[in-house]
């Protein structure tokens, strides 16, 4: 019986350790993830987004010399780089998970929401109940990408004109 015991205590432990190594893991998944995110949306808007605004003067520069014809298709050029870098700084802006802890997960899914409503793809809402809403910050970012991942699936697979969310507490299903 003591064997029994010690057998099923030992189980118990091995199952603890385990459970908290795959949280370690996912923790330190997560963690590693983010800072990639922010390393790329500061690449992207500190050096491309540089790099796309010098070329903005210098087409501009050449506006100012060259004829009507060729102003035309400058102009043009001009418009593909300024879309180019609103592009840029929209992507900047939603892979940083310190925005996202620092303004809140409600926050920015209604930042989130209101871009894909200016695009234009869908009508996007967000209903919320309970709210504030509180959470650990990482549990806010991780929230925030899964959100972010369905609603991006929504709109470029679904055929649908409406996304719809709703945010409430497990206490109040």
């Amino acid at each position: 019986m003591a064997y029994y015991k010690k057998q099923q205590q030992n189980s118990r432990e091995k199952q603890l350790l385990q459970t908290k190594f795959n949280e370690d893991l996912l923790n330190s998944t997560i963690e590693i993830q983010e800072k990639a995110f922010d390393d790329i949306s500061r690449e992207l808007h500190d050096n491309v987004g540089q790099q796309l605004s010098a070329a903005t003067i210098y087409l501009n520069l050449l506006m100012q010399e060259g004829g009507q014809q060729q102003n035309t298709k400058l102009q043009t050029c001009r418009e593909i780089i300024s879309n180019s870098l609103q592009d840029i700084r929209h992507i900047s802006q939603t892979l940083l998970g310190d925005k996202i802890s620092q303004v809140g997960f409600i926050a920015s899914l209604r930042l989130e929401l209101s871009k894909i409503n200016k695009l234009g793809i869908c009508r996007a809402t967000l209903q919320t109940i309970d709210e504030p809403l509180q959470l650990d910050p990482r549990k806010e970012i991780i929230l925030f990408r899964i959100v972010q991942e369905a609603v991006s699936n929504a709109t470029k697979h679904a055929s649908g004109s409406d996304i719809h969310i709703i945010v409430k507490s497990k206490a109040n299903n």
